[in-house]
């Protein structure tokens, strides 16, 4: 489909740990990612729907640690710059709890000693099943 506009958010994502569990199951895991990553948006604007589709994105898992470290330098100011050409905020921890009152919560105690998903024995809980499926199966 041809659009008249297509827009390019430019996504930094900084080194970080999540844990998650799922409702109604014993089932938690955790996730660590130590290293900086980038992810390009992609949407296009559709006038017979006058909303903003996503078309696709672009990630790069695994920058070179020359790049990582220029990220981490100058990653943060080149996001503020790009959203202030256009009189836009970045979209972080700030924006998102003056925009929605939402304030980051801290990760539950002991979340150090649940197991990664990816190293312990999770996937011999699910075998040869993908985490997302998992997931969107507990989600239901």
């Amino acid at each position: 489909m041809p659009y008249p506009a297509i827009c390019v958010v430019h996504v930094l994502l900084p080194p970080r740990h999540f844990a998650a569990m799922a409702e109604s199951t014993e089932d938690r895991f955790r996730l660590s990612d130590p290293k900086w990553n980038y992810r390009e948006e992609f949407y296009g604007y559709d006038p017979a729907l006058r909303e903003w589709l996503l078309i696709g994105t672009f990630w790069y898992p695994s920058l070179p640690p020359e790049i990582q470290e220029k990220l981490r330098a100058e990653g943060y100011p080149e996001l503020k710059s790009l959203a202030a050409r256009h009189g836009l905020p970045v979209w972080d921890g700030s924006w998102l709890e003056a925009f929605t009152g939402l304030k980051p919560k801290p990760l539950p105690e002991g979340w150090r000693n649940w197991p990664d998903f990816r190293t312990s024995g999770f996937p011999a809980k699910y075998p040869g099943r993908p985490i997302s499926e998992v997931i969107a199966e507990w989600s239901r």
